[in-house]
């Protein structure tokens, strides 16, 4: 990890710099125009701090919403981390994951992030706003944090897993919240997949609304559509964490949008700063696809 940093930064860098110029000249030759209003999506950094100056050169002037998992183990080298997590882009989104902790989370906060939870926006205090749908760049927002956030930082001394019962539970309770929410979002933030699934299942049937869910913490990228819903994972941005280097890829999401919000493609990039393999791929979405 000590020798591999410098020359895994930069080649990321190189790897990250000819996909966005790869995904460039492709959009010319007939992949779906985008506006020019997109935001990043990412999860699952677990300390990684290697991954950030890039991601931060990536994601300048965009929103990046992030689904949790910002730490691996709780540590203190990993609480250091809040400042630069919180500086990304023009503003971070955020909800905590199964690794993380609510001292974490209060970190971003002060730092300057806006973190979510299913009671609202969380305050420097400790306690939540009292309002489940917060505006971010015009769109109406929902997140909600993870039922295995810790209330301590270090993770030894909790589950990092739901067992079949308690999922199945967490599931009931994900969707019964987001029925009861005041208003529609037009996105919603969770870190677990499953738990982003269970609503894309509830919603297939008889659900028309346009509705975004980011979500992460399987570590695989993904896409899914079911009627007017849309699910996307980004994969694992800090390549599983520093424990993982070689092992996973880089991976994370953009969200292109239309001039009225929606979706309107979705950019899936992976690296693997090691080796400088890489990826990258343009999804059009609902009518875009259907245009095109």
């Amino acid at each position: 990890l000590l020798t591999a940093g410098e020359r895994y930064t930069e080649s990321y860098e190189e790897a990250l710099a000819g996909l966005a110029n790869l995904v460039a000249f492709a959009s010319e030759g007939g992949a779906p125009a985008t506006s020019a209003t997109s935001f990043v999506l990412a999860s699952d950094l677990h300390g990684n701090s290697l991954v950030l100056p890039v991601l931060a050169e990536y994601a300048e002037g965009k929103t990046v919403f992030f689904a949790g998992d910002f730490t691996l183990l709780g540590t203190t080298v990993e609480s250091g981390l809040a400042p630069r997590i919180a500086g990304l882009g023009s503003d971070v989104v955020a909800v905590s994951g199964n690794h993380d902790s609510r001292p974490f989370m209060l970190a971003l906060v002060r730092d300057g992030a806006t973190v979510l939870t299913r009671e609202g926006r969380l305050l420097a205090d400790g306690t939540a706003d009292g309002n489940p749908v917060v505006e971010i760049d015009g769109l109406a927002v929902a997140g909600y944090d993870d039922p295995l956030e810790g209330e301590s930082a270090r993770v030894e001394e909790r589950p990092l897993e739901l067992s079949d019962e308690a999922f199945a539970a967490a599931s009931l309770e994900f969707v019964a919240w987001f029925e009861g929410l005041p208003e529609r979002p037009d996105v919603v933030l969770v870190h677990q997949h499953g738990l982003a699934h269970a609503l894309l299942t509830a919603l297939a049937e008889e659900d028309t609304e346009p509705l975004l869910i980011l979500t992460g913490h399987d570590h695989e990228q993904h896409l899914h559509e079911e009627g007017a819903a849309v699910l996307v994972d980004g994969g694992t941005v800090g390549a599983g964490g520093p424990f993982a280097i070689g092992v996973q890829s880089v991976g994370f999401a953009e969200v292109h949008l239309t001039g009225v919000g929606d979706a309107r493609a979705v950019d899936l990039i992976a690296v693997e700063p090691l080796s400088g393999n890489a990826r990258a791929s343009r999804t059009a979405l609902g009518a875009a696809a259907v245009e095109e």
